[in-house]
């Protein structure tokens, strides 16, 4: 994949991950819902990056 295409995929996928991110005071989601919201979208990544932070 061209530098750029790759540029505007990782882009994508980090808006994607902010928009799930409840916001609010005691909410939450776990890495592997996030990851399993992420899969339904097309986006092939692997957990352990989510689980680190």
């Amino acid at each position: 994949m061209p530098k750029r295409s790759q540029n505007i995929y990782n882009t994508l996928f980090q808006l994607e991950i902010l928009r799930r991110i409840p916001k609010g005071k005691g909410r939450y989601i776990t890495a592997k819902q996030l990851h399993s919201q992420l899969e339904e979208l097309g986006f092939d990544k692997d957990i352990l990056p989510y689980r680190e932070h």
